[in-house]
């Protein structure tokens, strides 16, 4: 991949890096009286454009998403390397078609879903619905992998009703699978790295999952499965943790279990465990595909921040309430 694509865009992100959240508007945020006075926070940084004055929450919603559009569009802006894309945004095609695929299948029109489709895919919301709706409309999206997939998955769902688990892990293998390609492209160790883990750590949820609920299916990334395999282990993904940042997370879990404590809590810890991984390798090369990546995590991260506080002030919630809801997100925030 040409260095000067990253150079460039490079140079673009590190200026949007100081747009981002600190801790001093976090702190001000949680000392708002409201939702709208704790938005007016961010006047001064490039979610301002997206946020406007309004704290309702279906508008709240569309905006907090415009902030993460205009993330995907000053990336995408920056250079063409559709690889790079491909990594970050697939995970929103992947799941636009499977909330497509069972709404579909349920009779519900594409109006209907339109409001839980993400405009952060690689491809237009519309594509996996337009795609069920008629096969021949794939031809006008360099996506034929996709428009494969999403029709080998109506068929899995037509012949077995009551299997959606198996669908699902269908469209994950090729969609991940695919992403795993484009990171290979990409020839930044670190990347490869980061994204072997990402696929650890989905691995290790569907393991506590599968413990939880008997059963489950598992991504089987060519760089941890043994070339005489064709599935993985639940064995093999322990193992594969081991001396990761995730080993300690797995042991973790079993106590948090017999605590009674939330899975979605110890999952989210698990996710920004992976993401630290990342920020040294980018800050040590600024000017490669990680640090674009990193913006782009690091700018959902903050989504998720604004979005706790303001719906909390909208519910009345405490400022220490909020501070503890939001903890884990802290070593995301960018320095003062």
């Amino acid at each position: 991949m040409p260095t000067t694509d990253f150079t460039a865009a490079g140079a673009q992100v590190a200026a949007r890096f100081t747009q981002l959240l600190t801790m001093g508007h976090v702190e001000r945020m949680l000392a708002a009286q409201s939702g709208d006075e704790a938005i007016r926070v961010l006047n001064d940084l490039e979610w301002a454009s997206a946020l406007g004055e309004s704290d309702q929450r279906e508008q709240f919603e569309r905006v907090i998403e415009d902030g993460l559009f205009d993330a995907k569009q000053a990336i995408t802006s920056y250079l063409s390397v559709p690889e790079l894309a491909e990594y970050l945004f697939l995970p929103y095609d992947l799941q636009n078609a499977k909330a497509s695929l069972f709404a579909f299948r349920a009779g519900e029109k594409y109006e209907d879903i339109r409001s839980r489709l993400s405009p952060l895919g690689t491809l237009p919301r519309r594509f996996a619905y337009s795609v069920l709706e008629d096969p021949s409309k794939g031809r006008e999206y360099s996506a034929g992998f996709l428009v494969s997939a999403l029709q080998e998955a109506r068929h899995m769902l037509e012949k077995n009703p009551e299997a959606p688990q198996i669908v699902e892990h269908f469209l994950d293998t090729i969609v991940y699978h695919r992403m795993q390609t484009a990171v290979a492209a990409l020839e930044s160790a670190p990347l490869q790295q980061f994204f072997d883990l990402q696929v650890l750590a989905e691995n290790c949820k569907r393991l506590v999952r599968r413990s939880e609920t008997e059963q489950e299916f598992f991504l089987e990334p060519k760089t941890i499965l043994p070339a005489t395999r064709s599935a993985l282990t639940g064995a093999e993904i322990t193992a594969a943790a081991r001396g990761t940042v995730l080993e300690g997370h797995l042991l973790e879990r079993k106590h948090l279990h017999e605590e009674g404590k939330p899975l979605a809590e110890w999952e989210l810890r698990l996710d920004l465990a992976v993401l630290h991984t990342l920020y040294w390798p980018a800050r040590a090369n600024p000017f490669g595909p990680e640090n674009l990546a990193v913006y782009f995590f690091t700018k959902a991260r903050n989504a998720e921040i604004i979005r706790t506080i303001v719906v909390g002030k909208q519910n009345l919630l405490p400022a220490d309430t909020l501070r503890e809801m939001i903890a884990p997100y802290f070593q995301y925030l960018r320095r003062s």
